[in-house]
């Protein structure tokens, strides 16, 4: 597979030892205590100066002395943030920071970028910061390096983001997506485009389906006729573009398409102030041959045209010229033909001589062409007549739905003069009868564009898994770059994207975490991120459960609040509404009644139709302008319109073209989704197009601006099927992305310090794209997991046999029981109910330690392999050569009868024999190959049947699932319209029965009342009746009565006029009372709620310092582990070797025993050798005396007589016979001292064949004693570096005991019993090194003892004097070694020091913590209790004010009784 390389090609990151260089600067750097002072500006580099013989600084003050320039202040500690030593300037990680926070993170990518690194791990994602100049970074050489590499292999690069999502989908088989994040102009399009690169280089592709020179086609014409500038970017794209890469099993690409929404096309009519339009017009108006020009009619471009300006400066001419050269190659490489490509620039020319036309009002007020000629040009281009044309724009052009807008454009406005009112309507329904009509043309121009490439890129072939790069608009804030009119509809849908792709990642990185670790019940020590993008969403796309009633109420429910595109959609659709109306109800429904300046939404100071939105929790404000919305939302019947004048052309190559193409979804002012539907040719057989296929049905019918978040909506649901990388890319000034612009300005210069980045700038991206957290939950989270089977399955093999679990046990008990065995510390994993979960790094770890063992059990497999197939092949050549033998016999034979006559007669009948059955035979193959022929075509017919068929039922079953997700929308819509007005009915028959009930109470009292009435009024009759009669009667009593109750009433009035006098001062006063204690009760509100901030404030950065120093503490701990481990490991060795030494010395001394035992019974034969040899040569002389006597008998033989001749016979057969014994025997003994010879010969060889075998072993035992000597010292040295580190660090956390230490008196008995432990502890550790120590004392004296030998046997006598001064020096050796085993105690002993004074410090500040949030318990009790007494004043002052009110009616009452008796007294 081609995942599968070299590791040695990857670029992998060294972690080399540290030296003594840097242990001493880093000591020096600890001492130094070294700050940030965060500032409005940046951050700026300081030193903590300690309080010695200075005057003591307030709680929460700090006194620091600033690096640079050396001033001495006084500021908060939340000023300060710690900074990091100097060798993480340049960490390729932000999660390998000691000190995780804003401050360092901005330093560390600073001084990277500052060096060319503009890449940096962040976590699991990665950041980019825009280089603003070229770089030679990105090679296909390049790529060849990250090809099959690891994450831990790879340095921080865009291809290790495309080589990480590569790998994960090859060992996960899950689709994969890698998603651009940041603002507009900070690179994202030119990453993406590296990341579709590298895979493509880097996977390959079947049948060459994907490569680069297409790949590069592609992205030429997609910047063409999809990008243009802006005020923040030269080559903004104005859509959003996902391209999906289909792989098959093996890892190679069988299929591509691109998808692309959002597409900002009125931007070919309607574009902002100062901003060009597409590229391509420019390109093509500035780069067309002579015969094109002459075909389209472009020869003289002078009139004026509406919607775009060619290029005048020669430069820009000559760059657009070459432009279009690369367009029409591009065009050439994706497969489109001369007919198509002539139909493409037909339709870009007609859209040209269209924008000279114009529109206005001709005879009988009907619209018109301001320049007939041009409109002739346009229509002889797209195949029509130019009357057909005029009656397709201008037919419905004065009836349409937009005559309904009150609202008309900024750049066209209408005369102020009632007299030329209705003429200015009319040319602007006119313009946008025309303007819809382009925007149609160009649509379907693009979609075309984007259907032949996906034509280009698809296949028939069966896919595995995907990855998709999703490229969106960057975030748009005109603002930042100088433009102060307001971000218009397009830029608003831009930013709703990217806030809801940032509230993918919060879910991804922090909700899904915290929930995955909830549901496992692990337990996590540090706190998650409470803040989210999710109110900022749901204030732009939240629906409301009142489906059915534009609501215009000012108090409205939090369940009916809609958002800001749905109240949008109600007022596009609304008759009379207004960009004011719009704005009033927008402001209902989230405005708030205290404005903060971080409330979500606000209005804005400027006049007009503005208003602010905080994008980013706040970070980046907007200020959008509404002026024209009501319009774009509003669907301009003009565009269906244009696609189909193109669909019914006389130009045949134009009729081709848009016939084959089918139109895209649902004609929208910002975009629509192209690529989705295309040719029947491309089958999307991925998983990841059938999101889009579902929703389909339900796009088609929405309104115009919902169509936004339902295309938003699909992408998200898309990237929730895949698992999400994000690439995070920053802009390190506001206008990074013009720097194409700069003159001037070469590749290699470098721009100053202060103007190498707006650190305020990066600090807000930073903020907003929540880096930070993530970085944090990274590190102190367990971000890879597994679950209990799959990692059963994985490590189970890397224990031994006899400890692995048993098949039937317990799954987390065997999970335990491996994670036991394995090579992995406690503090880095932890075990859930169904789940593994590690810390970032240490799966890869076990990784590489399964991918060694899985190694070495290859290897091994090979070999015997590679023997089997020896063997195998050592078999067939044995029968080769039987083979051969027997051949050769045969062939032996057949020349000795070659020539025998009947062999030759033989050899001629015999084919003649079998020529009848070779012609039957010949037969039966001819018709047994017909008969297959026949079952081939049957077969061949059979399969382009059942192809075209299943073609047929996958057409049918794409419509039928798009019906079926039709129909589920329309139910779901009908289901909660059903649900609205069920709540509405019932809201209303409560509220129905409320006002019957409240009318019957009413009604009762109105007949009381009426009663009452009619009594008084009987009253009434009776006493005027009464009082004639006693006018007549007598009128002095009636003047007497007059003037009692005139005096009564006087009196009265002036009695009740006191008392209300007195109450009104009373209530006054008591109402000043209440004013006073409610100011008082709001401003300790405030300060306890300020009191509060703070406080929370100050817990956060306690507990994140705190998080900081546990993890590296952690990281202590388990380095200290693994120490322990290897000197365990290195014990076991060492006995082993010790083991094999006295082995070794035994088998020297049985040698030893044998040679001498030899070299005896060598001198034995030896001396019985000689003694032979001189029995031999006696017996020698011996005989020769006998034969010269024989002969000197012989010779005188005749002197003497018989008998003697008789005796001197009988005397030589008895020495003949006596020579022949001794002959005999020296034959013997000459036999046996060969024998011995031979013996001794033999044994000298193996003497010294075992002795040279012996001191080659011996001095290979003394090699390795001497390298286990030198590792142990280098050991020794390693622990000597840690243990000053160690020191360093128990400095540091001594000063912060000096500043702690009034918080941890509680623990002191803790702290003593724990002293204890951890005194026995390092006691038996000292025990152990001596221990340890004696050992390889003794051995260094076995091996001068050795040596001492080995001198004794060459010269011992001379060497005595040497041997005593070895005595000496060992001697001095062991006090130096005692020396150092107190030095190392006394260094454990401040290392265990150190270790309980970081304890105390944990536990101070867990008590400081649970203080502080027992305080923050108080303080809201306290600020209940306020809001408490504040609620009874205020209830009191109602009642009060009830009471006067009361009293106040009475004395109305009494004045009109007072005024009724005076008229009665009249």
């Amino acid at each position: 597979m081609h995942h599968h390389q070299h590791k040695r090609k990857c670029p992998i990151k060294s972690t080399k030892a540290r030296s003594e260089t840097e242990v001493q600067s880093e000591k020096a750097w600890l001492e130094a205590e070294k700050v940030w002072l965060v500032h409005k500006g940046g951050f700026a580099s300081a030193s903590i100066i300690k309080g010695n013989g200075m005057s003591p600084l307030p709680e929460g003050r700090v006194r620091i002395k600033l690096d640079h320039g050396g001033d001495v202040l006084e500021v908060d500690e939340d000023d300060v943030e710690k900074a990091n030593p100097p060798q993480f300037d340049r960490a390729e990680d932000l999660a390998s920071l000691r000190f995780l926070n804003e401050s360092s993170v901005l330093h560390t990518l600073r001084q990277r970028y500052g060096a060319n690194l503009v890449h940096t791990y962040a976590g699991s994602s990665v950041v980019v910061v825009n280089p603003m100049h070229q770089m030679s970074i990105y090679s296909e050489k390049l790529i060849q390096v990250f090809k099959g590499c690891k994450q831990e292999d790879m340095p921080p690069h865009i291809y290790a983001s495309g080589q990480i999502a590569y790998r994960d989908m090859l060992n996960s088989r899950r689709d994969q997506s890698i998603i651009m994040m940041g603002r507009s102009g900070s690179g994202k399009s030119v990453n993406a485009k590296h990341i579709l690169s590298y895979l493509t280089l880097a996977a390959g592709s079947v049948g060459n389906i994907m490569s680069g020179d297409k790949l590069n086609a592609v992205s030429t014409l997609m910047d063409a006729f999809g990008n243009s500038r802006s005020i923040l970017n030269t080559n903004a794209s104005r859509y959003g573009q996902l391209t999906t890469l289909d792989f098959d099993h093996s890892g190679q690409i069988v299929s591509a398409s691109i998808q692309v929404m959002l597409f900002e096309k009125t931007r070919v009519v309607r574009r902002p102030e100062g901003e060009p339009s597409f590229h391509v017009f420019y390109q093509m108006l500035a780069g067309l041959d002579s015969n094109l020009r002459n075909e389209l009619q472009l020869n003289t471009l002078g009139d004026p045209n509406l919607f775009m300006t060619p290029l005048q400066r020669n430069e820009d001419r000559q760059r657009a010229a070459t432009s279009w050269g690369k367009i029409f190659h591009a065009m050439e490489v994706v497969g489109m033909s001369e007919e198509e490509k002539r139909a493409i620039c037909y339709i870009l020319a007609a859209i040209y001589h269209l924008g000279v036309a114009g529109a206005v009002k001709g005879q009988n007020n009907k619209p018109q062409f301001a320049r007939p000629a041009a409109a002739l040009k346009a229509s002889q281009l797209m195949g029509i007549t130019q009357e057909e044309l005029a009656r397709q724009i201008f037919a419905s052009g004065g009836s349409s739905t937009l005559s309904r807008s009150t609202s008309m454009r900024i750049s066209r406005p209408i005369g102020g003069s009632p007299a030329d009112k209705g003429q200015g309507d009319f040319n602007t329904n006119a313009m946008e009868a025309l303007e819809g009509f382009i925007i149609g043309l160009y649509s379907a121009v693009f979609n075309a564009i984007v259907s032949l490439i996906n034509r280009s890129m698809s296949s028939n072939m069966r896919t595995s898994t995907s990855i998709t790069v999703v490229d969106l608009p960057g975030f748009q804030n005109p603002a930042t770059c100088g433009r102060n009119s307001g971000a218009t509809f397009e830029d608003l849908c831009y930013n709703y994207a990217n806030e809801k792709i940032q509230m993918l990642y919060h879910e991804l990185t922090f909700t899904l975490q915290q929930d995955r670790y909830s549901q496992e019940n692990v337990e996590c020590d540090f706190e998650f991120v409470t803040s989210s993008p999710a109110a900022m969403v749901s204030l732009i796309d939240k629906p409301a459960q009142q489906l059915l009633v534009r609501t215009s109420s000012q108090e409205i429910k939090e369940s009916d609040k809609k958002g800001l595109l749905w109240i949008l959609d109600e007022e596009a659709i609304f008759p009379g509404a207004t960009e004011d109306s719009f704005m009033d109800r927008l402001f209902t429904h989230h405005g708030e009644q205290k404005v903060k300046k971080d409330s979500l939404l606000r209005k804005a100071s400027s006049l007009g139709n503005t208003f602010i939105l905080n994008h980013y929790q706040g970070t980046n404000p907007v200020q959008y302008n509404a002026s024209g919305w009501l319009k774009g939302c509003r669907e301009n019947p003009l565009i269906k319109t244009a696609i189909q004048v193109l669909q019914d052309s006389k130009r045949q190559n134009i009729n081709e073209l848009f016939n084959t193409v089918k139109a895209p979804v649902a004609g929208m002012v910002s975009g629509s989704i192209v690529g989705m539907e295309g040719s029947t040719s491309l089958k999307r057989v991925g998983s990841m197009r059938r999101t889009f296929m579902s929703g389909t049905a339900g796009l088609k019918k929405r309104s115009m601006c919902l169509q936004v978040k339902f295309q938003v909506d699909s992408i998200i649901e898309t990237l929730r099927k895949s698992k999400c990388h994000f690439v995070h890319c920053l802009l390190p000034q506001h206008n990074a992305g013009l720097w194409e612009l700069k003159q001037g300005a070469s590749p290699q210069d470098k721009p100053s310090d202060e103007n190498l980045m707006n650190v305020p700038l990066v600090r807000s991206q930073i903020r907003g794209a929540e880096l930070l957290e993530g970085v944090r939950i990274y590190r102190q989270g367990f971000p890879d997991n597994m679950v209990f089977s799959e990692f059963r399955q994985r490590f189970q093999g890397l224990l031994p046999p006899g400890s692995q679990p048993g098949k039937d046990a317990d799954m987390k008990q065997a999970i335990l029981t491996i994670l036991d065995h394995l090579d992995i510390d406690k503090l880095n994993y932890r075990v859930g109910l169904s789940q593994v979960f590690f810390r970032a790094g240490a799966l890869n770890r076990l990784e590489m330690a399964r991918d060694e063992k899985i190694t070495g059990t290859i290897i091994n497999l090979q070999a015997r392999c590679r023997g089997f197939l020896a063997r195998k092949n050592l078999d067939k050549l044995k029968v080769k050569h039987i083979a051969i033998s027997c051949i050769q016999k045969n062939v032996r034979k057949l020349m000795l009868i070659k020539d025998w006559s009947w062999w030759k007669l033989f050899t001629k009948v015999q084919p003649l024999l079998d020529v009848h059955r070779t012609e039957e035979e010949l037969k039966n193959r001819e018709y047994e190959l017909e008969q297959m022929k026949a079952k081939v075509e049957k077969l061949e017919k059979e399969r382009n049947e059942y192809k075209t068929q299943a073609e047929k039922l996958e057409n049918r079953l794409a419509e039928v699932t798009a019906d079926l997700a039709e129909e589920h929308d329309t139910a779901t819509h009908a289901s909660e319209m059903l649900e609205a007005e069920t709540a509405d009915r019932m809201r209303l028959d409560k509220e129905l029965k409320d006002i019957q009930s409240k009318y019957t109470v009413l009604k009762r009292h109105a007949e009381k009342i009426e009663m009452e009435v009619t009594q008084m009024h009987l009253w009434q009759a009776q006493a005027m009746e009464g009082e004639l009669e006693e006018d007549f009667g007598d009128d002095s009593i009636y003047k007497e009565r007059f003037e009692r109750l005139l005096r009564e009433s006087t009196v009265t009035r002036k009695r009740m006029e006191k008392n209300h006098e007195e109450e009104i001062e009373k209530e006054q006063s008591l109402k000043k009372n209440v004013e006073r204690k409610l100011h008082e009760a709001i401003e300790d509100a405030e300060d306890q709620r300020r009191q509060l901030s703070a406080a929370k404030k100050k817990a956060q950065r306690l507990v994140a310092e705190m998080q900081d120093t546990k993890l590296h503490l952690e990281e202590q701990m388990s380095r200290n582990n693994d120490l322990e481990r290897k000197q365990r490991k290195f014990d076991a060795e060492l006995n082993k070797i010790q083991e094999e030494v006295r082995d070794e010395k035994n088998l020297r001394e049985k040698l030893q025993r044998e040679r001498d035992q030899l070299a005896s019974t060598k001198i034995t034969l030896e001396q019985d050798l000689q003694r032979m040899k001189v029995d031999y040569e006696e017996k020698s002389e011996k005989v020769d005396r006998l034969n010269r006597e024989l002969m000197d008998l012989t010779l005188t033989g005749t002197k003497g007589t018989d008998q003697e001749v008789m005796a001197l016979k009988k005397a030589k057969h008895e020495l003949e016979s006596k020579i022949k014994d001794q002959e005999e025997e020296l034959d013997d003994q000459a036999g046996q001292i060969q024998q011995l010879e031979q013996t001794k010969i033999r044994l000298e060889m193996n003497l010294e064949r075992s002795k040279q075998q012996h001191n080659k072993e011996l001095e290979e035992k003394e090699e390795e004693i001497e390298e286990m000597r030198y590792a142990m010292q280098k050991k020794l040295k390693n622990l000597e570096s840690q243990l000053e580190e160690e020191y360093d660090d128990k400095k540091k956390l001594q000063q912060d005991k000096r500043d702690l230490e009034r918080q941890i008196q509680e623990l002191s008995s803790k702290a003593g019993s724990i002293n204890k432990e951890g005194e026995k502890r390092l006691k038996r550790d000292l025990i152990r090194t001596r221990a340890l120590l004696r050992d390889a004392e003794i051995v260094i004296q076995k091996n001068q003892g050795t040596e001492a030998t080995k001198a004794q046997i060459k010269a011992l006598r001379n060497k005595l004097d040497d041997s005593e001064y070895t005595a000496a020096a060992a001697t001095k050796a062991k006090k130096t070694m005692e020396l150092e085993i107190q030095d190392l105690q006394q260094q454990l002993d401040d290392i265990f020091r150190a270790k309980t004074e970081s304890e105390n410090k944990a536990m101070a500040l867990l008590r400081e913590k649970t203080e502080l949030q027992s305080q923050l318990d108080e303080n809201e009790e306290d600020y209940n209790d306020v809001m408490r007494k504040y609620k009874a004043v205020v209830q009191q002052a109602t009642l009060d004010q009830n009471v006067i009110s009361q009293q106040t009616q009475q004395i109305e009452e009494l004045t009109s009784d007072r005024e009724k008796l005076k008229q009665e007294v009249k």
